[in-house]
């Protein structure tokens, strides 16, 4: 193998890992995140959320999102009661809504402070770094 060979085939080793370090590094940063979000979501279209709509206002808002992700963190947001549900049928089709509970508002409204102190101190942190 020649020299440019042996560069190029390091350079795609290095490519993919470099891909798989920023997914697993996304995955991570979405995990947290998301529930924010959730929760958010939730609080303001009150009684009339279910999961099918959370996933597609989500991807409207370019937030890509499956339902084996949304419906997990739903169940936990519920465990944790965060959020409570009903089952509601309407032309044979049974639908699970969400809203949140007083102590799902009591930790959104920390949710936020936190989010927003963190993101702050994180763009003022990379900011001096570059």
């Amino acid at each position: 193998m020649c020299h440019a060979q042996y560069l190029k085939k390091i350079d795609q080793t290095m490519n993919q890992t470099t891909e798989e370090i920023i997914e697993n590094w996304i995955k991570q940063l979405r995990k947290g995140t998301l529930e924010l979000a959730i929760l958010s979501f939730i609080n303001k279209h009150s009684e009339n959320t279910y999961g099918y709509d959370l996933i597609k206002n989500l991807n409207e808002a370019e937030i890509e999102i499956e339902g084996n992700t949304v419906y997990p963190i739903l169940r936990r947001l519920e465990k944790a009661e965060l959020i409570e549900s009903t089952w509601i049928t309407k032309d044979n089709q049974p639908k699970k809504f969400f809203k949140i509970t007083q102590a799902g508002h009591i930790i959104l409204k920390r949710m936020k402070k936190e989010w927003s102190f963190f993101n702050t101190q994180i763009k003022h942190f990379i900011n001096e770094e570059v």
